[in-house]
Protein backbone atom coordinates (compact mmCIF):
# COMPACT_ATOMS: atom_id res chain seq x y z
CA UNK A 1 0.00 0.00 0.00
CA UNK A 2 1.50 2.96 -1.24
CA UNK A 3 1.26 5.95 2.01
CA UNK A 4 1.24 9.95 1.11
CA UNK A 5 3.08 12.77 2.84
CA UNK A 6 1.02 14.35 5.37
CA UNK A 7 -0.88 17.29 4.25
CA UNK A 8 0.84 19.04 7.62
CA UNK A 9 3.89 18.34 6.05
CA UNK A 10 3.25 19.49 2.51
CA UNK A 11 2.45 22.75 3.45
CA UNK A 12 6.17 23.57 4.09
CA UNK A 13 7.83 24.76 1.03
CA UNK A 14 10.85 22.71 1.23
CA UNK A 15 8.83 19.83 1.72
CA UNK A 16 6.11 20.33 -1.15
CA UNK A 17 9.27 20.39 -3.14
CA UNK A 18 10.05 17.26 -2.40
CA UNK A 19 6.79 16.29 -3.48
CA UNK A 20 6.45 17.96 -6.43
CA UNK A 21 9.62 15.99 -7.31
CA UNK A 22 7.68 12.98 -6.90
CA UNK A 23 5.20 13.49 -9.44
CA UNK A 24 6.72 15.24 -12.09
CA UNK A 25 10.09 12.70 -12.34
CA UNK A 26 9.84 9.42 -14.17
CA UNK A 27 12.94 6.95 -13.57
CA UNK A 28 11.85 5.33 -10.12
CA UNK A 29 15.68 5.43 -9.39
CA UNK A 30 16.27 9.06 -10.24
CA UNK A 31 13.37 9.96 -8.47
CA UNK A 32 14.28 8.41 -5.57
CA UNK A 33 17.64 9.91 -5.55
CA UNK A 34 16.51 13.30 -6.35
CA UNK A 35 13.93 12.56 -2.96
CA UNK A 36 16.91 11.56 -0.73
CA UNK A 37 19.15 15.10 -1.71
CA UNK A 38 16.09 16.95 -0.85
CA UNK A 39 14.94 15.66 2.10
CA UNK A 40 18.43 15.92 3.39
CA UNK A 41 18.27 19.46 2.00
CA UNK A 42 15.11 20.11 3.82
CA UNK A 43 15.67 18.21 7.14
CA UNK A 44 18.98 20.81 7.76
CA UNK A 45 16.87 23.72 6.80
CA UNK A 46 13.90 23.08 9.73
CA UNK A 47 14.38 25.30 13.07
CA UNK A 48 17.06 24.86 15.22
CA UNK A 49 19.51 23.90 12.57
CA UNK A 50 22.63 26.05 11.40
CA UNK A 51 25.14 26.46 8.76
CA UNK A 52 28.28 26.97 10.29
CA UNK A 53 31.18 29.10 8.46
CA UNK A 54 34.49 29.41 9.84
CA UNK A 55 38.56 29.87 9.55
CA UNK A 56 41.02 30.15 11.00
CA UNK A 57 45.18 28.80 12.32
CA UNK A 58 45.68 24.87 11.57
CA UNK A 59 48.92 23.85 13.53
CA UNK A 60 49.81 20.52 12.33
CA UNK A 61 52.72 17.47 12.80
CA UNK A 62 53.44 14.36 12.56
CA UNK A 63 53.98 11.61 15.05
CA UNK A 64 56.47 9.30 13.76
CA UNK A 65 57.84 5.62 14.29
CA UNK A 66 60.83 5.10 14.46
CA UNK A 67 60.95 8.97 16.27
CA UNK A 68 62.50 11.78 14.21
CA UNK A 69 63.82 14.20 16.74
CA UNK A 70 64.53 17.08 14.32
CA UNK A 71 60.94 17.01 12.51
CA UNK A 72 58.89 20.32 12.84
CA UNK A 73 55.45 20.73 12.29
CA UNK A 74 53.42 22.69 9.73
CA UNK A 75 50.99 25.96 10.69
CA UNK A 76 48.94 27.33 7.35
CA UNK A 77 44.80 28.55 6.43
CA UNK A 78 42.05 26.40 7.47
CA UNK A 79 38.77 26.94 6.48
CA UNK A 80 35.33 25.05 6.27
CA UNK A 81 31.89 24.57 6.87
CA UNK A 82 29.61 22.12 8.83
CA UNK A 83 25.99 21.72 9.09
CA UNK A 84 24.51 21.91 13.10
CA UNK A 85 21.49 19.69 12.56
CA UNK A 86 19.70 19.45 16.09
CA UNK A 87 18.80 16.55 17.74
CA UNK A 88 16.72 17.52 20.63
CA UNK A 89 17.98 18.28 23.67
CA UNK A 90 21.53 20.10 24.10
CA UNK A 91 22.87 17.68 21.23
CA UNK A 92 22.99 18.53 17.44
CA UNK A 93 24.84 16.21 15.17
CA UNK A 94 27.76 18.46 12.96
CA UNK A 95 28.80 16.61 9.56
CA UNK A 96 31.21 19.06 7.82
CA UNK A 97 34.19 19.57 5.50
CA UNK A 98 36.82 21.96 5.81
CA UNK A 99 40.08 22.54 4.83
CA UNK A 100 43.13 21.46 6.64
CA UNK A 101 47.09 21.38 5.49
CA UNK A 102 49.17 18.63 7.54
CA UNK A 103 53.12 18.94 7.20
CA UNK A 104 56.48 18.88 8.35
CA UNK A 105 59.67 20.16 7.78
CA UNK A 106 63.55 19.05 8.72
CA UNK A 107 66.28 21.28 7.71
CA UNK A 108 65.67 23.10 4.49
CA UNK A 109 63.00 20.54 3.58
CA UNK A 110 59.55 21.34 3.54
CA UNK A 111 56.19 18.92 3.04
CA UNK A 112 52.81 19.93 3.27
CA UNK A 113 49.86 17.59 2.56
CA UNK A 114 46.58 19.64 1.94
CA UNK A 115 43.59 17.17 2.85
CA UNK A 116 39.79 18.10 2.92
CA UNK A 117 38.59 16.97 6.09
CA UNK A 118 35.34 15.58 6.33
CA UNK A 119 34.16 15.15 10.21
CA UNK A 120 31.00 13.97 11.26
CA UNK A 121 30.70 14.91 15.39
CA UNK A 122 28.14 14.67 17.76
CA UNK A 123 27.49 18.42 19.94
CA UNK A 124 26.88 18.94 23.24
CA UNK A 125 25.86 22.41 24.82
CA UNK A 126 26.23 23.75 27.96
CA UNK A 127 23.67 26.08 29.73
CA UNK A 128 24.04 30.04 28.10
CA UNK A 129 25.43 32.51 30.31
CA UNK A 130 24.60 36.09 29.48
CA UNK A 131 25.48 36.21 25.52
CA UNK A 132 27.36 32.98 25.85
CA UNK A 133 27.16 29.41 25.00
CA UNK A 134 29.88 26.90 25.97
CA UNK A 135 29.87 23.79 23.50
CA UNK A 136 32.02 20.53 23.38
CA UNK A 137 31.77 17.75 20.30
CA UNK A 138 33.56 14.67 19.10
CA UNK A 139 33.45 12.38 16.48
CA UNK A 140 35.66 10.46 14.05
CA UNK A 141 36.45 12.10 10.44
CA UNK A 142 38.09 10.93 7.09
CA UNK A 143 40.93 12.82 5.64
CA UNK A 144 41.45 12.75 1.66
CA UNK A 145 44.85 13.77 0.18
CA UNK A 146 44.07 16.62 -2.66
CA UNK A 147 47.62 17.45 -3.74
CA UNK A 148 50.89 17.43 -1.84
CA UNK A 149 53.87 20.31 -1.58
CA UNK A 150 57.49 19.45 -1.06
CA UNK A 151 60.07 21.96 -1.52
CA UNK A 152 62.56 18.93 -2.78
CA UNK A 153 60.89 16.77 -5.11
CA UNK A 154 63.82 14.21 -4.57
CA UNK A 155 62.96 14.06 -0.79
CA UNK A 156 58.76 14.29 -0.74
CA UNK A 157 57.73 11.24 1.25
CA UNK A 158 54.73 9.03 -0.71
CA UNK A 159 51.49 9.37 1.38
CA UNK A 160 48.06 7.72 1.13
CA UNK A 161 45.67 9.36 -0.31
CA UNK A 162 43.06 8.72 2.93
CA UNK A 163 43.03 9.19 6.59
CA UNK A 164 40.89 8.48 9.64
CA UNK A 165 40.83 10.85 12.45
CA UNK A 166 39.23 11.31 15.94
CA UNK A 167 38.21 14.50 16.37
CA UNK A 168 37.75 16.50 19.42
CA UNK A 169 36.45 20.22 19.99
CA UNK A 170 35.27 23.08 22.50
CA UNK A 171 34.40 26.53 22.21
CA UNK A 172 31.59 29.16 23.24
CA UNK A 173 28.93 30.84 20.62
CA UNK A 174 28.35 34.40 21.39
CA UNK A 175 24.80 36.22 20.59
CA UNK A 176 26.44 39.28 19.59
CA UNK A 177 24.04 39.62 16.39
CA UNK A 178 20.50 38.74 16.74
CA UNK A 179 19.79 35.13 15.34
CA UNK A 180 23.31 35.07 14.07
CA UNK A 181 25.80 33.84 16.52
CA UNK A 182 29.21 34.23 15.94
CA UNK A 183 31.78 31.28 17.57
CA UNK A 184 35.28 30.67 18.87
CA UNK A 185 36.47 26.99 18.61
CA UNK A 186 39.60 25.38 19.14
CA UNK A 187 39.77 21.38 17.92
CA UNK A 188 42.26 18.71 18.26
CA UNK A 189 42.23 16.05 15.06
CA UNK A 190 44.06 12.90 16.35
CA UNK A 191 44.73 10.28 12.93
CA UNK A 192 44.48 6.59 13.52
CA UNK A 193 46.15 5.18 10.56
CA UNK A 194 49.64 5.31 9.00
CA UNK A 195 49.49 7.64 6.17
CA UNK A 196 52.91 6.21 4.88
CA UNK A 197 53.08 4.22 1.83
CA UNK A 198 54.87 1.33 2.38
CA UNK A 199 55.98 0.63 -1.34
CA UNK A 200 57.45 3.53 -1.31
CA UNK A 201 58.76 4.08 2.77
CA UNK A 202 58.84 0.52 3.82
CA UNK A 203 58.83 0.41 7.70
CA UNK A 204 58.59 4.21 8.16
CA UNK A 205 55.08 5.21 9.97
CA UNK A 206 53.36 8.63 10.94
CA UNK A 207 50.04 9.42 11.96
CA UNK A 208 48.26 13.01 11.41
CA UNK A 209 48.18 15.24 14.37
CA UNK A 210 46.17 18.71 14.08
CA UNK A 211 45.21 21.97 16.40
CA UNK A 212 42.76 24.16 14.89
CA UNK A 213 41.74 27.10 15.89
CA UNK A 214 38.92 28.89 14.25
CA UNK A 215 35.90 31.74 14.88
CA UNK A 216 33.07 32.29 12.44
CA UNK A 217 29.38 32.56 12.09
CA UNK A 218 25.94 30.44 12.73
CA UNK A 219 23.79 30.56 9.93
CA UNK A 220 19.92 29.73 10.80
CA UNK A 221 18.64 27.45 8.21
CA UNK A 222 15.27 27.79 8.16
CA UNK A 223 12.86 28.41 4.63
Amino acid sequence: MRTRPSPKILRKPCFALVAKAIRVGHDHGMKSLISLILMFACSSAQAGNRLELGAGLAASSFSTTPDSPGLKGHSGFTAGARFDMDLGGIFSLEPGIGYVPKGFSSGTFDQVVHYLDIPVMVKARMPKFGLFTPFVAVGPGLGYEVTTYASVLVGMVIVKNFDLMMNFAAGVEASFIPKIPVFFRVGYSLGLLNVIDQDSNPGLEAKTRAFLITTGVSIPLEF
